[in-house]
């Protein structure tokens, strides 16, 4: 949902460098890799909701800007917030 559907009618999300292809993948790999910590079965799905929408705003900010910077801390900051042992 974040990575393989790109908007062609959006000018950044529409042919993504590789370079940040490559920085794209890792942090979905690094998301993927984690232990997570939920109380139910909703939690988890509203957590994963909210960094799916994160993702796909940190996909129509331009790389360097200030708001790719804040939506990758966004997403850094909610997946902490229930790993495990990070």
């Amino acid at each position: 949902m974040v990575f393989l559907q790109q908007d062609a009618f959006d000018e950044v999300d529409e042919s993504m460098p590789l370079t940040r292809q490559h920085e794209s993948f890792q942090l979905i790999k690094d998301l993927i890799q984690r232990n997570y910590q939920f109380k139910d079965k909703d939690e988890a799905r509203n957590m994963f909701t909210q960094i799916t929408s994160l993702y796909k705003n940190l996909n129509y900010s331009p790389a360097e800007s200030q708001e790719y910077q804040r939506y990758q801390k966004e997403i850094e900051d909610l997946a902490t917030e229930y790993s495990i042992g990070e």
